[in-house]
């Protein structure tokens, strides 16, 4: 597999995407996981804020996301529009990531669907302090609290 940065601020998704920790997609990938941590550290070195600003990548010529959470590993919300918790993102690495399901299905052992979310693709944008969102939903991994989904939803 190979990994390159993409100098792009936002992505439209299509078609379903995963949102999860990628050590659940790509750490069971022989010598993968180590060059892509390496990578993101490279970044980090060179100024890339990943928590503040996201990082698009492509992995075998798809696009991927990949955002430090606020405070690592933990479990945190998915929103939808009208400020409902549709579900949580288990996170084991510090990072969370859109990944399009058409890649995830494609690494043949990969059987951790109990630790992810899949939905419907969309534009994806950095919000700052390990928040995003994409398409109709938010990921909240900074001060989370239930009142955040409402402020959300306006």
């Amino acid at each position: 597999m190979k990994i390159e940065k993409l100098n792009i601020t936002k992505y439209k998704f299509e078609g379903n995407v995963v949102i999860t920790d990628p050590c659940y997609v790509f750490g069971g990938i022989p010598g993968f996981w180590d060059t892509f941590c390496s990578i993101l550290f490279e970044y980090e070195d060179q100024g890339v804020d990943i928590k503040e600003e996201g990082l698009f990548v492509t992995i075998d010529s798809h696009v991927v996301f990949i955002c430090n959470t606020c405070y690592g590993d933990g479990r945190y919300p998915l929103i939808d529009r009208n400020g409902k918790t549709i579900g949580y993102l288990p996170v084991d690495a510090g990072l969370l990531s859109v990944i399009p399901e058409e890649l995830v299905r494609s690494i043949s052992d990969f059987t951790c669907y109990n630790l992810v979310q899949i939905i419907e693709g969309g534009v994806v944008l950095a919000q700052g302090n390990g928040d995003f969102q994409i398409g109709d939903y938010i990921v909240i991994t900074s001060d989370f609290d239930e009142d955040r989904g409402d402020d959300y939803a306006s």
